[in-house]
């Protein structure tokens, strides 16, 4: 009996699928700007050890790997001219190879031009709301100087506008990624409280949004998530998305303590989620607070999936290590995404070479900063011609990089003063630069203005002073116009530029001009420090002591002095602060 029985069952079990085995991906790609309908003739080119890279057809495809097994995770490459992957990163999908052969995964593209659009109209909101903030500190500024304050309220006032400064700059500085991060939201994967929260925020409605994402909302969301075991994978993730996105709104309203609260609730629910670690690290380095980023950046690394993403995290902590003056390990983190770069861009070039020439930018700087010249000279030329061959197949793309690369060069070279060849580097910057803003001035006229300063502090090294002079005013010229559109943005560098011709004015003997510039300097850099003192006043200082050189070699003895006391004064205050 038990002869006649064993074979049959050996083949039963012969028969059954042995999930844990599977290697195989099916999935279809998805366009969320037609109605996530299925999109064809996606390219999708693993990154790991697929047989080969297919095009979907209908939308539809299937990829075998040669060694993953289920629960290991893949990463794809995926190309279309004019769209991009919806979420955290534009240019790939990663997951987990499921147990089930037979399980689609799916991937949602978007147009480019339309998440563009989406990008501009959150960053358009974001600036009203510091356009706002800019109102009432104003509001403040002229409340402060009322005669009927009392002092004790006259500093309350200083503390309010320098908390309100702080938060609009903090803001400022998150406004892009920010805003990116609001586009690559998926909304059809989102809670549905969350998808009218987005919708009231989007309309620029930053309040309403937030009261229909309450913490006591999410937090509910999430405890419920918690006693729903068949619907708990799906429900959590939504739960985590609900804490991050919050976070975002949080940032938009100026409540950086709460949203990184909101951050961190998202980390803790789930610490292996890697795009959160990443958008919450990026948070903390914009708040100043880079050892937690740190932390968050390794963790993330160790999460990493793909070499490429390996990379990326390792370019952006070695940024942050850089930033915290740990240049050894700063070093190391750059070293080491550039050798996955390389090895990348020679399997993939048109995707990964841009990749490559960052990271030698990157490289470069840090070698620049360790006094390390020849290195970085070599860097930065590599950069450079990386982005020379790219820019012959693209120059809508990468022409900036080129730029951008001159200019770094440029200055390494002028501080080896290898003048000629600096001058050369700038004016072929300030070319390109120029070219650039003919066609769109808002994103390129302050990089001609950086040029030209760059350049003119070189003629000016090398006397040539009538040149530099022209250099000058043009940038001075170039910076008012900018800070007449955003004066929070361009005031400190206009005031800095008035120095700087303060300065050659005083060389050239025109001390009446340079008197005019120094103190329309030190007005800016007053009025600055009225809403941020702790970052203005060096500035204030400076101008002081340059309007004090100028008024001492006019022998006007009396002012000179009185200027040199407050820059002391100021000096002393903040010498014992720090």
């Amino acid at each position: 009996m038990k002869s006649t029985i064993l074979p049959f069952l050996l083949l039963a079990l012969a028969c059954q699928p042995c999930l844990s085995q599977n290697k195989v991906l099916k999935g279809i790609v998805l366009n969320k700007s037609n109605s996530a309908k299925p999109e064809a003739e996606v390219h999708l080119i693993p990154l790991d050890d697929a047989n080969d890279a297919r095009k979907g057809s209908d939308g539809k495809f299937s990829l075998t790997f040669q060694n993953k097994k289920a629960g290991d995770p893949v990463t794809l490459l995926v190309e279309k001219a004019g769209f991009q992957v919806l979420g955290f990163n534009e240019k790939e999908f990663t997951c987990v190879l499921p147990a089930d052969p037979e399980e689609r995964v799916k991937i949602a593209l978007v147009r480019t031009d339309e998440f563009d659009r989406r990008v501009a109209n959150i960053t358009s909101k974001l600036e009203k709301r510091i356009a706002e903030q800019g109102k009432k500190i104003d509001s403040l500024i002229v409340q402060r100087r009322s005669a009927s304050v009392s002092d004790a309220e006259r500093e309350a006032l200083t503390a309010q506008i320098t908390t309100l400064y702080q938060q609009a700059q903090q803001l400022e500085a998150n406004k892009a990624e920010l805003a990116k991060r609001f586009a690559q939201t998926d909304l059809d994967e989102a809670s549905s409280f969350v998808r009218d929260a987005l919708k009231k925020f989007e309309e620029g409605d930053v309040k309403a949004a937030l009261a229909l994402m309450s913490q006591e909302k999410i937090d509910e969301f999430w405890d419920n998530v918690l006693g729903q075991e068949e619907k708990v994978q799906r429900a959590k993730a939504q739960g985590v998305e609900n804490y991050m996105i919050r976070a975002r709104m949080l940032v938009a309203d100026f409540q950086f303590k709460q949203a990184e609260e909101n951050y961190l609730k998202a980390i803790a629910a789930d610490s292996m989620n890697l795009d959160n670690l990443w958008e919450a690290a990026y948070f903390l380095v914009k708040q100043n607070d880079y050892q937690p980023a740190m932390r968050l950046y390794r963790k993330a690394l160790a999460l990493a999936s793909s070499e490429s993403t390996r990379a990326a995290l390792l370019n952006n902590l070695g940024a942050l290590l850089y930033a915290n003056q740990s240049f050894a390990e700063a070093e190391t983190a750059y070293r080491e995404a550039l050798k996955i770069r390389k090895a990348l861009a020679e399997k993939n070039p048109g995707t990964f070479l841009p990749d490559v020439a960052a990271s030698l930018n990157n490289l470069g700087n840090l070698l620049k900063a360790n006094q390390s010249f020849a290195e970085a000279e070599a860097a930065y030329r590599g950069a450079l011609k990386i982005r020379r061959a790219l820019a012959e197949k693209n120059p809508d793309a990468f022409l900036p990089d080129v730029a951008m690369s001159l200019n770094n060069l440029g200055a390494l070279l002028y501080a080896n003063q290898s003048f000629g060849e600096a001058e050369a580097a700038y004016r072929e910057a300030l070319k390109i630069y120029r070219a650039l803003a003919d066609k769109n001035p808002d994103a390129f006229l302050n990089d001609v203005a950086m040029t030209l300063n760059n350049l003119g502090a070189l003629l000016f090294t090398n006397q040539s002073f009538a040149e530099a002079e022209v250099a000058f005013r043009e940038v001075l010229k170039i910076r008012r116009a900018l800070a007449e559109k955003n004066p929070d943005a361009f005031l400190p560098d206009l005031a800095g530029n008035l120095d700087n011709l303060g300065t050659l004015l005083s060389y050239n003997l025109s001390f009446a001009e340079a008197d005019t510039a120094y103190r329309e300097a030190l007005k800016i850099r007053r009025a600055l420090a009225e809403k941020n003192p702790d970052a203005f006043l060096p500035g204030v200082a400076e101008s002081l002591n340059n309007l004090g050189l100028l008024l001492k070699a006019n022998q006007s003895f009396g002012e000179a002095e009185a200027v040199y006391r407050e820059a002391l004064k100021i000096r002393r205050a903040l010498a014992e602060k720090n």
